[in-house]
């Protein structure tokens, strides 16, 4: 997938990571990039984190912080303690079949 999106997990740690789309099923999303021990379990709901660089105010997110993306759904096989921690989400919306869609932007002043 050539985008990402940032995401925190909404646990205790507010794990940090990168979703993007699994490919071959629009269904599931692969949340990866997340610190190595976080203490991450099949259920909690993952959120958009609408970062902001403070060194560098022009890189922040597109997607503004606390939107609902989907729930964990398990742990990617290939993770290991040599890498950032990767977890399988689950969408929380039907993405195949939307017919209503609202793009949020800021007001212009």
């Amino acid at each position: 997938p050539d985008f990402a999106v940032g995401a925190s997990v909404e646990n205790d740690e507010g794990a940090p990571g990168l979703i993007q789309p699994k490919v071959g099923d629009p269904g599931v999303l692969t949340l990866s990039d997340l610190p190595t021990n976080s203490n991450i379990s099949t259920g909690q709901l993952v959120v958009t984190n609408g970062f902001k660089d403070q060194n560098a105010p022009r890189i922040e997110s597109l997607a503004p912080m606390g939107i609902p993306i989907g729930t964990v759904s398990g742990t990617n096989p290939q993770s290991s303690l040599l890498e950032n921690q990767q977890e399988q989400v689950t969408t929380l919306a039907d993405l195949q079949h939307l017919t209503i869609v609202q793009i949020l932007t800021k007001p212009h002043n």
